[in-house]
């Protein structure tokens, strides 16, 4: 199970797994975790343009509206 750790400041952290969650609406989803959505997919998207994709994402789709 992937969980990603975010750092708010030194004294805060918080642990976001997002495995089997599907992304249907906003309102299914916490400020932070919708952040974190859209930094992993701006470091995806900067791993495929620069050729390096993850081994582990490949015969999987995601989708970026």
């Amino acid at each position: 199970q992937r969980h990603q750790a975010i750092h708010f400041n030194k004294d805060i952290v918080m642990v976001i797994s997002l495995k089997n969650r599907n992304f249907l609406k906003l309102l299914d989803y916490t400020p932070a975790e919708i952040q974190h959505l859209i930094d992993l997919a701006i470091e995806l998207k900067a791993a495929k343009k620069a050729g390096c994709e993850k081994q582990t994402l490949i015969g999987k789709n995601i989708a970026l509206i």
